[in-house]
């Protein structure tokens, strides 16, 4: 609303196309180990995406020891 008490109202449509294309991830190297206790610890696991900002991932393991 301007000083003389006029408004203007507007729109628009917004159309969101799939995203197609996966996620790019830095896999750490492939390592040969013993058993669980031997994993060495990993840096942290990066990821990039052209729908999301970049990001970190979590490292779970799961297994025998």
């Amino acid at each position: 609303m301007d000083a003389c008490a006029q408004t203007q109202t507007c729109s628009a449509n917004f159309t969101v196309a799939a995203d197609n294309t996966p996620p790019v991830f830095t896999n750490p190297s492939d390592q040969t180990v013993s058993c669980i206790s031997a994993i060495p610890a990993t840096e942290s696991l990066s990821y990039t995406d052209n729908c999301s900002p970049p990001g970190s991932v979590s490292l779970f393991v799961d297994g025998p020891n």
